[in-house]
This record gives C-alpha cells, sequence and structure tokens, in this order.
C-alpha cells in the first residue's frame, strides 16, 4: 500500500515539473529575443519526464513541420487557423485514449503544447514565434528519442544481468 502511495506522489511530482517546464517554455516564447539554449534545455526536461511513445509526438511535430515547410516554399498559410487545427487534432487524440494512464499522459502532454501555441497565436511577431514553436518541438522530439533510446539500453543491460 504504502509503495503505491509513493509512486503516486513520484508521479504528481513529475507531472509538475512537465507542466512547470511547459510554462517556462510559454513564458520564454513571450520574449522578443529566446535564448536558445534555455529552449533547449526545457526541451531536454520536458522529453526526459514525457512518458509518451515516439510515433504519437512524430504526428504532431510532422504537422507542425509541415506547415513551416509550405511557408518556406512561399505557399499560403495562415498560421492561426492551423495552430488551431493543431490544437484540436492534439486534443483528439488526448481524448479518444483507451488506456487511463496513457489518457492522462497524452492529456498533460496536449495541455502543455496547447499552452505554447496559444502563446504563439497571440504573439505580436507571429512568424518568428512559430519559429520558435517548431525549433522546440523538433528539439523534444529528437531529446525524446535519445531517451527512450537510452532507457532502451538500460533496460536490455538491465534483463542480461
Amino acid at each position: 500500500m504504502g509503495d503505491n502511495k509513493d509512486a503516486r506522489q513520484q508521479q504528481t511530482r513529475g507531472n509538475n515539473n512537465l507542466q512547470e517546464n511547459f510554462k517556462a517554455v510559454v513564458r520564454l516564447i513571450e520574449q522578443n529575443e529566446v535564448n536558445y539554449d534555455q529552449l533547449h534545455e526545457l526541451a531536454e526536461k520536458i522529453a526526459k519526464d514525457l512518458k509518451l511513445n515516439s510515433t504519437k509526438i512524430r504526428k504532431f511535430y510532422n504537422f507542425a513541420k509541415k506547415i513551416k515547410t509550405m511557408k518556406q516554399l512561399g505557399q499560403e498559410v495562415d498560421l492561426k487557423r492551423d495552430l488551431n487545427r493543431f490544437i484540436a487534432i492534439l486534443l483528439y487524440d488526448a481524448g479518444r485514449e483507451e488506456d487511463k494512464k496513457k489518457k492522462l499522459i497524452m492529456k498533460e502532454f496536449a495541455e502543455g503544447m496547447r499552452q505554447i501555441a496559444e502563446k504563439v497565436k497571440i504573439h505580436s511577431k507571429l512568424e518568428y514565434a512559430y519559429d520558435i514553436f517548431v525549433d522546440f518541438f523538433e528539439a523534444l522530439v529528437a531529446y525524446h528519442r535519445y531517451y527512450q533510446a537510452v532507457k532502451k539500453e538500460n533496460e536490455r543491460e538491465g534483463s542480461e544481468r
């Protein structure tokens, strides 16, 4: 019984750290000149705490990256509209998750990314803020992939003992 309570408390602390780190990204985006070292440090911290599978994260990253690529190719994009679509798709996926534990993890990720996307939408330099959003997301995906590989390697080494 005590182990279960400790695990729940540790999960809550981890969730609070995750949400605090998402809020820190929002505060960075509010600035007129972003500190990319801090942005990447936060992406790494979030990636370490994120218990989501890579496929889910990449699905959302690919959506954001596609919009940036279209913009770079000179195609017309409506960033506010596309950010609203991003948020809707993110929340839809969070809502349709059936496993309770996975649903909670997905919901936390969705809420954190939603906060960031909402801040980008109202930024006075929308395109600049969107580029920061995509840069953050790209770093998050990369760090998440790295930490998943490290975790798998550690699990393999542990099972060989």
